[in-house]
């Protein structure tokens, strides 16, 4: 289960509302295919409130792709509607936590945070804008155990990036915080 909140802000900070975006992902299938199951939505316009279970992402049920520099773009997400911006920052986020994990693991050393460098850098959002990586961090959290393997819990951190984005009838500038 891959689970990612956007809390949105004005421009001098004060809380709107939030979104939380959540769904299956199963990798290692055939040919290096990813698919991506019961996909939802989820906002709340009170910071400190629960979210609901969500409504269903219809277009992202068994949504499968190779992982590749084409998911960047905006052919790949043609089928993508109502929260698209949120739905491909989750196909994108999880791209790049593999690649975090990939190039990095070997690096980290439980609860002690890395300065990942090779990823920071502007990066096109499918044609909609695009956003900068800058000082991201990892944390090597722990271990948990998922159908019967264990599995890293690697935090990824990165704070002030710049974002432009243009899509879903609005335009936007600002910076993105994880």
């Amino acid at each position: 289960m891959v689970t990612t909140d956007h809390f949105n802000t004005d421009i001098f900070g004060n809380f709107f509302n939030k979104f939380r975006i959540k769904g299956e992902y199963t990798r290692g299938l055939p040919d290096n295919v990813v698919k991506w199951n019961n996909v939802t939505v989820a906002m709340s316009m009170a910071r400190n409130a629960e979210f609901g279970a969500g409504d269903p992402v219809g277009y992202m049920e068994n949504f499968t792709y190779k992982v590749s520099e084409d998911m960047m773009k905006p052919e790949k997400f043609s089928t993508f509607t109502e929260h698209g911006a949120f739905t491909k920052n989750l196909v994108w986020d999880m791209m790049a936590i593999e690649g975090f994990a990939c190039a990095y693991f070997n690096n980290l050393e439980l609860n002690k945070p890395y300065k990942a460098g090779m990823f920071n850098g502007k990066i096109d959002l499918a044609g909609m804008g695009s956003f900068e990586n800058k000082d991201v961090i990892l944390t090597w959290t722990g271990i948990t155990e998922w159908n019967g393997e264990y599995c890293a819990v690697i935090e990824f951190i990165t704070m002030n990036n710049p974002l432009e984005y243009a899509g879903e009838g609005m335009s936007m500038k600002g910076r993105s915080h994880y």
